[in-house]
This record gives structure tokens, sequence and C-alpha cells, in this order.
């Protein structure tokens, strides 16, 4: 829901439009966890019957499709710019496509619930990386060339 501020009293008040009901956040909390468990129960069913390229494709194209249904949904068009297809290019590579594949690759020797423990790692290990990096350089923003190139391209 979004609010607008009154002139008067700068309070903010709720914008002109349908109320919903919203779910308790300890009910979406808990689809979320549901739905992020469960995808890697499913990467090793996947991989018992197909390639785990294969399972990275069909992750891919749900997700395209659930986004697409979602822009329909809310009648937004997709980014028109060259430049942004090409930052989308290279997020889609190394944010999706290629842990998608790892994961994959992974589960064909690992179990399900150590694939997810391992995810669920990913953000304490940036912030171990990071806080390395940082006391390499003594200053945050030349952490590594890395680091420089990422900022670079953008």
């Amino acid at each position: 829901m979004s609010t607008v501020t009154t002139p008067a009293t700068s309070e903010p008040a709720l914008a002109a439009g349908p109320s919903r009901p919203r779910l308790d956040w300890r009910l979406r909390f808990g689809a979320l966890a549901l739905i992020w468990g469960f995808s890697f129960l499913f990467i090793k069913v996947g991989t018992q019957a197909y390639a785990p390229f294969q399972v990275t494709l069909g992750r891919l194209v749900f997700g395209t499709a659930v986004l697409a249904a979602a822009m329909a949904v809310k009648r937004q068009r997709l980014p028109r710019g060259t430049r942004t297809w090409g930052h989308l290019a290279v997020a889609a590579f190394l944010l999706n496509a290629l842990p998608f594949s790892l994961f994959a690759y992974a589960e064909l020797t690992i179990p399900s619930t150590l694939a997810g423990i391992c995810n669920a790692t990913s953000p304490l290990w940036g912030m171990v990386l990071s806080l390395w990096a940082c006391r390499r350089t003594g200053r945050p923003g030349s952490a590594s060339p890395v680091w420089a190139w990422g900022s670079s391209v953008c």
C-alpha cells in the first residue's frame, strides 16, 4: 500500500484505492522458506532424470515465465536500452545461470540439505571476504582488481 502525506498534518494517510487484507508476515516467511527449501529437493530429483544444465535451463525458463506473468499482470514493459540489457545479461549469468548450474552439478554428489545449507551461508562468506579484502588494502573502495573491474562495468 502506498501512503500520501497530507500538507496540513504531515501524517501519512492511506492512498485511495481498494484495500485488501494482508497475510501475516509469519505465513509469508513460512511460504518463502518452503519454496526456497523445496527448490534444492527439486534440483536433486531433477538431476536423477536430467543433466545438470537441463535442470538449470528448466529453472531459468520457469523463472522467466513467472516474471513475464507478473509483468503482464502489472502491465509493465521490458527495458529498451542496449546498455541495460547488457547489464542484465551479466547479472543473469553471474547471479542466476552460473550458481544454478553449480548447485545442480554439486547435487550429483551431495545431499540437497547440504546444498541448501551451503547456499544459506553465502552472505556470511561474502561478509568474511569483504572484511578480508578491506583489511588487506586499508580502503573499502579498492579491495581488489575484481571489485575495480566490477565498478568500472557499472
